[in-house]
């Protein structure tokens, strides 16, 4: 047997009407930000970072003629070749040695005349850029500073050059001092010639 239900009094629909709604699913915000997809980002930016370094590593210490920074001065002129009078002379340098290194010179002429002129050639390799270079020629009554310039190459691995009007004579004393400075450290040393 049915019982017959009561009719709602007034109040219980008025509280039905402020009763929220049942149990419905929690919707996703679109904009909520997920952990997962930030990790992609940051290995891309670590191999990015790894990979920026290992070029400014590989260009500064192991590469001389690479320079992504533009600090390399570029000189692109086809040297003369020596004369039959000029003389070359190579340096031997210790490996772990971190100055500036000429490696080899050439005088021409070795003899020269009063009045000639006489050109000084330097070979350098570094694995910063050069700075300045200069020769002091030491005669037997006079000492010429003289200032070299890049003539080939790039201020890392260059051809550097000067050349004078010879004065005096090398009959007793023939020096030559070099000094080459880069942006740390200054090479100090030359050759005696007599």
């Amino acid at each position: 047997m049915d019982i017959p239900k009561s009719p709602q009094t007034t109040n219980d629909l008025k509280q039905e009407e402020f009763i929220p709604f049942p149990d419905l699913p929690e919707k996703e915000t679109p904009n909520k930000f997920k952990k997962e997809y930030l990790i992609l980002p940051i290995i891309l930016l670590l191999f990015l970072g790894f990979l920026a370094l290992g070029v400014f590593i590989y260009s500064k210490y192991y590469s001389p003629n690479l320079d992504i920074f533009n600090k390399t001065k570029q000189v692109s002129k086809i040297p003369e070749p020596p004369s039959e009078r000029a003389q070359t002379y190579e340096f031997n340098h210790d490996p772990i040695n971190t100055k500036p290194q000429p490696y080899k010179i050439v005088i021409d002429p070795i003899d020269p005349n009063s009045g000639e002129i006489q050109k000084l050639t330097i070979y350098i390799n570094n694995s910063t850029p050069i700075i300045s270079a200069t020769a002091m020629v030491e005669t037997d009554n006079n000492q010429i500073e003289q200032p070299l310039t890049l003539s080939n190459g790039n201020n890392r691995a260059g051809i550097w050059t000067t050349s004078w009007e010879v004065s005096d004579t090398y009959n007793n004393t023939y020096r030559i001092n070099l000094t080459i400075t880069d942006d740390a450290e200054t090479y100090e040393g030359g050759i005696s010639v007599i």
